[in-house]
């Protein structure tokens, strides 16, 4: 099967709609509080999620960090002081405390509303789970069939919840 073929591609993945919290909703309680975060273990929606939620914004400012790059940039720094209106953090918990402190210095007058796997420096907004029959809804959706219910259940323990880990294994076989 050629790669833009497989059902299971990344741009498909990117393309599945969240399910659960409001993105309004979340970006209303947000703005209330003027910070906020999204909690949930890894391959739980946080970033889907927030990628829904910034299409509600005109111009959002969008920071990622990994693990391999977690201090704010120069060009991170520049992007933030300009923003007007949201500044979302994928990857909140892995600033540095120092850049934390900045963060919340140059942001007094916009929303910042960020991801953690963890309840912590931001407060909680929504937090996220994942279950076996929600990555049954999500394969459904991709081929319009289901997994067979033991198959669904060993890839779902397999990957400890991580359901873009799963569907990633699922890209690897078909």
């Amino acid at each position: 099967m050629r790669a833009r073929d497989n059902p299971f591609a990344v741009d498909r993945l990117h393309a599945l709609a969240f399910r659960g919290a409001s993105p309004g909703v979340v970006l209303s309680q947000a703005r209330a509080r003027g910070r906020g975060a999204v909690v949930g273990p890894e391959g739980s929606g946080k970033t889907t999620l927030l990628v829904e939620v910034s299409a509600l914004i005109d111009r959002p400012v969008w920071i990622q960090l990994r693990r391999d790059a977690r201090a704010l940039t120069a060009e991170h720094r520049a992007m933030i002081e300009a923003a007007r209106d949201v500044v979302f953090v994928d990857g909140a918990d892995l600033l540095p405390l120092l850049d934390r402190r900045w963060l919340a210095k140059h942001t007094r007058d916009v929303t910042v509303l960020g991801t953690l796997h963890a309840p912590g420096w931001l407060p909680t907004l929504a937090r996220l789970s994942t279950s076996p029959m929600l990555l049954d809804d999500l394969v459904r959706e991709l081929t319009g069939a289901s997994l067979s219910d033991l198959d669904r259940d060993a890839l779902y323990q397999r990957h400890g919840g991580n359901l873009r880990a799963a569907l990633f294994e699922l890209y690897d076989r078909a």
